[in-house]
């Protein structure tokens, strides 16, 4: 029972899945020695029997400590590799990425066209960009520990915990304006106000690289002097004049070009059109030297009370080891696990000779090391599981029969290939792709066992090859595998492309609840759900990784372009809703109270009416997406409506003008302006363009969805 109980918790919990797989795998060879007959070499320390020389449990317990003892000495040695080590590098190379990305954008918005190589350019920067973003956030939550308590290095965590969300919400600037740009044209009219403003923006550019550079040594270095805290004052004063400058550059080029009450409707939706990249640019960078400002301000405030910095996460602590640990998902894993590692430790305790031998707990143990989240992935990763085993002993076995013999020089030469076997298969490990990273990593475990399994064979005598062990060792494989491949399937989690499309249908799901929210006129506070979105999204394009992975038994193949495009636009989507929510509330933060500018839009009959045909458009791409649950060659029902094939772009182009011409006829907006605001954020101007690209990247994302899939159809 003891047993029974031990694997059900180890599963139960949130540990690492190495460490459900190696303790369960080392727990069922104990468990079935103890059951074996005979004498198990193992008696209790200092009783009569006992003999450290020979003790099972004590020699495996040594060797286990050597072996901890090695990789802890491979991770200090010659230099400690420490997680706030590597956070700090990652801190210093996104201060150093950012400004280059907003340089990089800006060059590419002041081209007189389109330029794809540039933006190319672009792309790459944010993509690079984003990935240390999401690396440092990991970085900070595994360095707790290394922190032992001291204020110090508690206070640099937090500080560098305000940086990334200082990087986060830069990202979020960029792709808000990468989401309006990245598909549209220009021409000289665009260029002649980016030729106007595109030294001033650059200008913001520098004030805000020589900010964040402070702020990063101001992070890494604990308590700041009061020099440091001046320089940091003096910094974003600068930052704040040269924002102020941009206001006014753009203000100046409006009034310079007649930006006024008189024009119609028509006139001034061309000019939003033609002008609207600029703004847009102009508005993300404002929110981003904001963004910067305040976390120097933050810098400022946690040196005097540390509380004021947020807290960084401990990743590993008791708390994530119980933590929705009772979720369907998991209680469906730990029930099949148990299945699987139960019934196979009782057909290695009964046997089934000569094929197996009774007490065998090779096949459990194999079943520990096969474990799996998901049904089709795990069929495909199984397989290579077992291709992993096998390649390790067959292979290893060969290796050791070259060098076999006591002399010294054998000894020497079997040394030096155990470790380029293990080098060039632990690379495979950390750097192949998920296809075949888990083969490099057993292969490597079971070879250079069979490598340095043994002893050498003195000179004179014949060499013995345990090629019987190696079939065996097989044949359990072999068997493991079937029983997991058996029980999946009789009470799996359900097949991953219906967990894919459920997915997706979440992820429209959220999309329509923050279009009403942000169309209702009602509410009072910008309600945030982009990172709700966001955490929907990523698990969609995890289900659809694996329903690519798992057999398509009487079914057509998995459409996994299709599906992979359509999150690609989704991504977009999530970054103009995000936009929205920013540019509609007070102080451009998430969850914040509707400002003035955005309540004047809601209080419009046009702008309510354009927000009900978002969302029946989405309505349109989501019954399109039914595609992904339609597994036969026959035509697809959804085909037979007609909203599926109608054109919405001349549709959403005549809300569009309705809506410029209310604000005209109004004079809620266009109206000749005796001052420049004080910042790009709060100029009312630049939000409508923000408003207006956010709202055409939606609907170009879902147009874009809606081709991609018809094409298919």
């Amino acid at each position: 029972a003891d047993g029974i109980v031990f694997i059900g918790v180890m599963l139960l919990l949130n540990f690492d899945m190495s460490t459900k797989i190696f303790s369960i795998s080392s727990h069922v060879g104990w468990w079935m020695l103890f059951l074996k007959p005979g004498d198990d070499h193992f008696h209790w320390p200092g009783s009569d029997e006992w003999d450290p020389a020979k003790d099972a449990a004590f020699s495996c317990l040594v060797t286990t400590a050597i072996g901890a003892v090695l990789a802890l000495l491979a991770a200090l040695l010659p230099y400690p590799l420490l997680a706030r080590d590597m956070a700090d590098e990652v801190a210093k190379d996104l201060a150093r990425n950012a400004p280059q990305t907003w340089r990089l954008m800006v060059e590419y918005l002041s081209n007189t066209s389109r330029n794809a190589y540039k933006q190319d350019q672009v792309y790459r920067n944010m993509v690079r960009y984003d990935t240390k973003h999401k690396g440092l956030s990991a970085l900070l939550d595994s360095s707790w520990w290394e922190s032992f308590g001291r204020v110090k290095s508690r206070l640099i965590r937090r500080k560098l915990r305000r940086l990334d969300q200082a990087m986060a919400q830069g990202s979020e600037c960029i792709h808000a304006i990468w989401g309006t740009a990245s598909e549209l044209e220009w021409d000289h009219t665009h260029n002649t106000m980016m030729t106007r403003i595109a030294p001033t923006i650059n200008q913001c550019v520098d004030h805000a690289e020589k900010l964040m550079n402070e702020c990063y040594r101001a992070s890494i270095a604990g308590q700041l002097s009061d020099a440091q805290i001046q320089d940091l004052r003096s910094l974003v004063a600068s930052v704040k004049e040269s924002e102020v400058a941009l206001a006014k550059a753009v203000h100046e080029f409006r009034q310079s070009v007649g930006l006024k009450a008189s024009n119609s409707g028509k006139e001034n939706h061309k000019l939003l059109e033609k002008w609207v990249l600029p703004h847009v640019l102009a508005f993300n960078v404002s929110c981003f030297l904001h963004c910067i400002v305040s976390f120097a301000e933050d810098l400022e405030k946690g040196n005097v009370d540390m509380n004021m910095l947020p807290l960084a996460d401990m990743v590993g602590s008791w708390s994530d080891l119980v933590k929705g640990v009772f979720e369907p998902a998991n209680i469906n894993f730990v029930k099949r696990a148990m299945i699987c590692i139960n019934l196979s430790f009782v057909i290695g305790f009964f046997g089934h000779e000569p094929l197996i031998q009774p007490y065998c707990a090779d096949i459990a143990a194999t079943s520990s090391l096969l474990l799996s989240q998901f049904t089709g992935s795990a069929i495909v990763k199984n397989l290579g599981r077992v291709q992993g085993v096998v390649l390790g002993k067959v292979a290893g076995q060969i290796i050791k029969s070259f060098f076999h013999s006591c002399d010294w020089y054998n000894v020497v030469l079997l040394g030096l290939v155990a470790f380029f076997w293990s080098f060039g298969l632990l690379f495979v490990w950390h750097n192949g792709s998920s296809q075949t990273s888990f083969v490099g990593s057993l292969a490597a475990c079971f070879g250079l066992s069979m490598i340095l399994s043994g002893n050498c064979t003195p000179i004179g005598k014949e060499q013995v090859i345990d090629k019987q062990g190696t079939y065996d060792s097989i044949v359990t494989n072999i068997i493991a595998c079937c029983i997991i491949i058996l029980v999946d399937v009789c009470i799996g989690p359900g097949r991953a492309d219906e967990h894919a499309v459920d997915s997706m249908n979440k992820v429209f799901d959220h999309i329509d609840k923050s279009l009403e929210s942000h169309f209702d006129p009602s509410l009072k506070v910008a309600l945030a759900r982009a990172s709700t979105l966001q955490a929907a999204t990523d698990r969609a394009q995890e289900m659809s990784d694996h329903a690519n992975n798992e057999p398509r038994i009487m079914k057509t193949a998995w459409k996994a372009d299709v599906y992979n495009y359509a999150i690609t636009r989704v991504h977009h989507m999530r970054f103009s809703l995000r936009s929205l929510e920013s540019c509609m509330a007070e102080g451009f933060v998430k969850g914040g109270a509707r400002n003035k500018f955005f309540q004047d839009l809601l209080g419009t009959r046009a702008f309510p009416d354009l927000g009900k045909f978002l969302r029946k458009r989405l309505g349109v791409v989501k019954k399109l997406c039914t595609i992904f649950e339609h597994d036969t060659t026959a035509r697809l029902p959804v085909l037979a409506d007609p909203d599926v094939s109608t054109e919405m772009r001349a549709e959403a182009h005549e809300h569009i003008n309705r809506l410029i011409q209310e604000l005209t006829d109004e004079k809620k907006l266009f109206i000749e302006e005796s001052k420049p605001s004080p910042c790009m954020r709060e100029d009312e101007f630049a939000q409508l363009c923000m408003t207006y690209g956010s709202l055409e990247g939606i609907m170009r994302d879902l147009r874009l969805i809606q081709h991609s899939i018809l094409r298919e159809c």
